[in-house]
């Protein structure tokens, strides 16, 4: 059950939710019966928001300025790196300087950029408890043509670590395959791989997560694969990486079930989303390697 906090209509809630999202507490917010609404989306977080909302009441709450965050965060010297970049590996960099750009926007007004990127609207998540309601949220998604809710969860990240984490590794690794493959279809992979990871999160687990992780899985199960096969001959996905990264998706699984003592630190991790990027990424390049040895073959029989 989500944590609630209610409020009556005439109180200003600017300052509150400020301060929420400044201390990257995720929520949501809603009027409901001539009531203002504010629900805790990791309920994981109801001790730091409860300190918060205790000050807010006390008037402890100074207006946080909505551009201090967004100071300083680029230096001008670093431009001709950074274009260099845009040119060589420019889908990586444009799905890096998304996510940074949408966190900070997440910081100034998180709530609208839940309602549009979510893979459901806010709206009817607390009409989705089971599987029925899920499938019927998708389908109303889809009827209203809102297709991009099926990939941009991937863009949503909620803290600074979740965030450095995921941008790390999708830089480290993700920018091979470009370099390898292409940029378009790199870009196809992202996609590909971002609405199955997604999708297996929400049928497992609901629609309230987000976060680049299932994409990075995927990366690391396909370049590992296509070390298997022989596709690439230079390895760059070391095998006790991926060993550690799936001991880790495994952690927060035990976490769920109740049988580890330090779930606050890993509730909210999509679980399923690991484990669906994992499994997309290695099908994908066991499928390319099947692919291309078919064509080779033909070729050589010509």
């Amino acid at each position: 059950m989500s944590t609630v906090y209610r409020f009556s209509a005439e109180e200003e809630l600017a300052t509150l939710r400020q301060w929420l999202w400044h201390e990257h507490i995720s929520h949501y917010y809603r009027q409901q019966d001539g009531a203002q609404l504010i629900i805790l989306i990791n309920d994981a977080q109801q001790g730091s928001a409860n300190v918060l909302v205790e000050r807010w009441r006390r008037n402890e709450l100074p207006p946080l300025s909505s551009m201090s965050s967004a100071k300083g965060l680029v230096d001008k010297g670093q431009w001709r790196s950074l274009k260099q970049a845009l040119r060589h590996q420019p889908v990586t960099m444009v799905l890096l300087l998304a996510c940074v750009v949408i966190f900070l926007l997440a910081t100034i007004n998180g709530n609208a950029v839940y309602y549009a990127l979510s893979i459901l609207s806010p709206n009817a998540w607390p009409s989705v408890d089971d599987t029925l309601h899920m499938h019927a949220a998708l389908a109303a998604v889809l009827q209203a043509q809102e297709w991009w809710r099926l990939v941009t969860p991937i863009f949503i990240h909620f803290s600074l670590a979740h965030l450095v984490f995921n941008m790390l590794w999708l830089w480290v690794f993700g920018r091979h395959i470009e370099r390898d493959e292409g940029s378009v279809y790199w870009a196809g992979l992202v996609l590909l791989w971002g609405i199955l990871s997604n999708l297996a999160q929400l049928l497992y687990a609901g629609p309230a997560f987000g976060g680049m992780s299932g994409v990075v899985y995927a990366v690391m199960g396909y370049l590992w694969v296509e070390q298997l096969t022989g596709r690439r001959r230079i390895p760059v996905m070391p095998g006790w990486l991926l060993f550690m990264a799936v001991l880790w998706a495994l952690w927060g699984v035990v976490n769920t079930m109740g049988l580890s003592h330090n779930v606050e630190m890993v509730s909210n991790m999509a679980n399923a989303a690991h484990f669906g990027g994992l499994f997309a990424g290695c099908a994908t390049a066991l499928m390319s390697a099947l692919w291309h040895r078919f064509t080779d073959r033909r070729r050589a029989m010509r």
